[in-house]
Order: structure tokens, then C-alpha cells, then sequence
């Protein structure tokens, strides 16, 4: 099978987050200024949720969102459809967006991504790979290899969560 549709999550270095009016605000500027690449639609605020999506700054080519769902709190960008590319060109545009929304993000609040650490998603049930195809994956495109953390929900979309045995940079993704 060919993964085609993809998700990464990257953790914040620390719990502490700014509130959620300041995280509307900064993705409110990122579309008037067009601060990420992508075709950005709109912000939605799904705090409510206990453990949910958080803010979402919907594209139409991807959804950046500020992620508290599995216990952890990150950024995290899933694509939206298929866009033909292999799947490491793919997982490596998704970081490449994170890699700019992180340096907008570390600009404003001072708050970092913690690269340790990963969760990659397969959001195509029919063209799903498996953990080890994931994680060969996580490999190639992060340059690091990796233990799962802990398994998955069996209700959970197909996908790893990753301790990686070095940190990668996200600065090399941003250009």
C-alpha cells in the first residue's frame, strides 16, 4: 500500500501554553499575512472539546492545528486530500509548514517544538501502511530513527507515536 494522506504531531517543549484568544490571534495573522504557505481559509475554536483539536486553521491543502488530543499538546497538520506526491515529499511539505508556523510561534510566545518526539498519522484507511512502513518513513524524511512510545487505540487512525534517538531541525525544513 502507498500512504497517500498524512498527519505529523510535534509536541511544545513545555506544558505552559499561551490562552486560547492569543492562538485565534496569531492564526487570524497568519492568513492576513500569508506568514505560512497554503491556501488558509479560516480559524476555528474547538477548546471546548476536553482532549480535542483545540484551535484549527483550516487550508485547503492541510489542517494546522494546535492538537491536546492523546494526553499531549502540540502542532499538529494533517493533509486534506490526496495530493499525489510519494509519501516522503508529502510528510516533508507537512514539516516544512510546521518548521515556518513554529518560528512564528516561537517569535510570539516564546514556546518551541520539542523534535524528541513525533506522531505520524496514516488518514487514508485504504492506502494505510503499517507501524514499520511509518516509522522507515519517520527515518528517511526526519534523518533519525525511533522506539514507539506506547501502542495505539485499536480505534485510532493507523499511525506511530515516536521517541526519536536524535531531535531533528526543523530550521534545515523551513526554507
Amino acid at each position: 500500500m502507498q500512504l497517500k494522506k498524512l498527519a505529523i504531531k510535534i509536541p511544545f517543549s513545555r506544558a505552559e501554553l499561551p490562552s486560547t484568544e492569543r492562538w485565534i490571534e496569531l492564526m487570524n495573522v497568519w492568513i492576513r499575512d500569508n506568514v505560512i504557505p497554503g491556501t488558509l481559509i479560516d480559524v476555528a475554536d474547538y477548546s471546548h472539546m476536553v482532549n480535542g483539536p483545540g484551535i484549527v486553521l483550516v487550508a485547503h491543502e492541510y489542517i494546522l492545528s494546535l492538537d491536546h488530543q492523546n494526553g499531549w499538546s502540540g502542532l499538529r497538520i494533517s493533509s486534506r486530500r490526496d495530493t499525489g506526491k510519494e509519501a516522503k515529499d508529502e510528510l516533508k511539505g507537512l514539516v516544512s509548514i510546521l518548521a515556518k508556523a513554529s518560528i512564528s510561534v516561537s517569535g510570539e510566545f516564546d514556546l518551541s517544538l520539542d523534535t524528541s518526539r513525533v506522531e505520524i498519522s496514516a488518514l487514508d484507511r485504504l492506502n494505510q501502511g503499517g507501524k514499520d512502513e511509518i516509522i522507515a518513513l519517520a527515518k528517511e524524511v526526519l534523518g533519525s530513527t525511533g522506539e514507539e512510545r506506547s501502542p495505539r487505540d485499536a480505534k485510532a487512525l493507523p499511525g506511530v507515536d515516536i521517541n526519536l534517538s536524535e531531535a531533528f531541525s526543523l530550521e534545515s525544513f523551513a526554507s
